[in-house]
């Protein structure tokens, strides 16, 4: 499986050029690759690409436009595939996008957790100088489906339906590894509903089972519940009974007229609710389901609140909640109501053996049989595997603290020998940086030389071959290049160790005040 995705660059091509031909990301150079009609280089290509926009930009004005270039990532699933592969599907990839009327650049890069390509492509065709104008929005989507048809053709997976998707590319990459926190939820919500007789057969199965579950519910069971009601809640009235909607549900309940007392000239009902369960009716009149007086209770209770959380589960191992009302997978609910109603209608009378067991709490490898029941790959670190070597951890953490000790006596030793040093460290920069200076000045000089030569071949001034032309970039542009590159590495490093020491010292020359005493 490839993503793909890109942007339009604008600035200095040939950076962003030299930063993706890297030799410490690429294998020494070795998995670099391009394309150019003129046979440059990618140490130079960016160079000649902007010489040769600026000639089909003096030609004709209308063809000006700040992209110099533009960038395509393609990145693999970790472990599906080898570097040479995604090398030549990267190859592949960029011809069927160019379709050899432009020139590009591909590096792939091998430094991360995944192996993945980046290709800068030139903006200017070969053949009749126009700009490749690329839409976005509507242009991703074929380059992603070339992606996906050269995985295919190499055996490789691909996100079927991506717009039907219902979980992130970071989330998709991680089920290749294991089951997502909303999958383990999901999956655990849909298996349980469909086997207990009530929401707290739910509720305790899923704590048994090491998850952590809020809800909002009381868990007391109130004898009785007294509450006022306003005249816009009332709906109907029998011979035996009031009719009252519930806040910010459709259904309504039906109480006896004997626990209803009228105020404020009808406009005010006080109900006293002192029943175990009370039927619940639809707008038309069409019997649903019992309700319990506590979740009468919370209902009322919560009709002040402008915000609702609902049900929200924590997996065990797991750091964070998930947000049930937000799943919805092919019609199916996971809000608290969605649950509830899930349960009641499940036609279930006896509750199966396992289940039972989970109940009862006294089987410690419940959650074990359970995960195995549904194939939910759990993570490493919540692993019974990774927990059951804590013991060794803890020995090596041990270890490890005693070797941190020895390490910080050596490293004063060597703070000590580094103060005495920081002056010729400060001497060191500065004559680094007036080389770094004329460094860069005499490379500044061979590139307009370049672009000298290049402008005078256009133009049919200057007889040079490609082999030339090439032989003057690596005598006089490539050395360059090398040496500000090895200068700006050890500038960084004296800068940072200069620092490093004022900064100690400082910390060392600060007097406590008299509050922190």
């Amino acid at each position: 499986m490839a993503y793909v995705k890109g942007h339009g660059l604008r600035g200095n091509v040939q950076r962003a050029i030299d930063y993706i031909v890297n030799e410490a990301k690429t294998r020494n150079g070795s998995l670099v690759s391009w394309s150019s009609m003129s046979g440059a280089s990618p140490s130079t290509m960016g160079i000649q690409w902007d010489i040769r926009k600026a000639i089909v930009e003096q030609k004709d004005y209308r063809k000006k436009s700040d992209i110099v270039g533009y960038h395509f990532e393609q990145s693999f699933a970790p472990g599906e595939i080898d570097e040479i592969t995604a090398h030549r599907i990267g190859q592949e990839f960029a011809e069927r996008l160019t379709n050899g009327a432009f020139d590009y650049v591909i590096a792939t890069h091998v430094d991360r957790g995944h192996i993945h390509n980046h290709i800068i492509v030139n903006p200017i065709n070969n053949t009749n100088d126009r700009l490749w104008n690329i839409y976005w929005k509507k242009d991703l989507k074929k380059f992603r489906e070339t992606s996906d048809t050269l995985c295919r053709e190499n055996g490789l997976s691909v996100i079927e339906n991506p717009s039907l998707q219902d979980k992130t590319y970071y989330e998709w990459m991680i089920s290749q590894r294991g089951h997502t926190e909303k999958e383990i939820v999901m999956k655990t919500i849909d298996d349980l509903v469909e086997k207990v007789l009530d929401y707290s057969q739910f509720k305790t199965c899923l704590q048994n089972l090491g998850y952590s579950v809020e809800d909002d519910l009381t868990e007391e069971r109130p004898e009785k519940f007294q509450f006022t009601a306003n005249r816009k809640l009332f709906q109907k009235e029998t011979e035996e009974f009031f009719f009252f909607r519930i806040p910010y549900k459709k259904e309504m309940m039906q109480i006896p007229k004997s626990q209803v007392e009228w105020l404020n000239e009808n406009r005010t009902a006080k109900v006293t609710l002192n029943d175990t369960v009370y039927a619940l009716y639809d707008k038309e009149g069409l019997y649903l389901r019992e309700a319990e007086l506590y979740e009468i209770k919370q209902s009322w209770e919560e009709k002040g609140k402008k915000q609702r959380k609902g049900l929200r589960i924590k997996p065990p191992g797991y750091d964070k909640f998930i947000r049930c009302e937000r799943l919805n997978v092919q019609g199916k609910g996971y809000s608290l109501d969605d649950v509830i109603n899930r349960i009641n209608s499940n036609d279930i009378i006896v509750v199966e053996d396992e289940i039972m067991e989970i109940l009862s709490g006294n089987d410690p490898n419940a959650k074990d049989r359970f995960y195995d029941r549904l194939n939910i790959k759990e993570r490493w670190k919540e692993s019974g595997i990774y927990k059951s070597a804590k013991q060794e951890r803890y020995y090596q953490w041990k270890t490890k603290t005693v070797m941190t000790r020895y390490n910080a006596i050596a490293y004063q030793r060597y703070i000590e020998e580094e103060k005495l040093n920081i002056e010729e460290y400060r001497k060191d920069k500065k004559e680094l940086i007036h080389e770094l200076n004329e460094c860069s000045t005499d490379l500044k000089k061979a590139e307009n030389t370049y672009r000298m030569i290049q402008e005078k071949s256009l133009l049919g001034q200057l007889e040079i071959t490609d082999e030339e032309l090439e032989k003057f970039v690596q005598d006089t542009i490539a050395p360059l290049q090398k040496v500000r590159l090895n200068l700006k590495s050890e500038i960084h490093s004296l800068d940072k160790r200069i620092k490093d020491i004022e900064e100690r010292e400082k910390r060392k020359n600060i007097t406590p005040t008299k509050d922190a005493l």
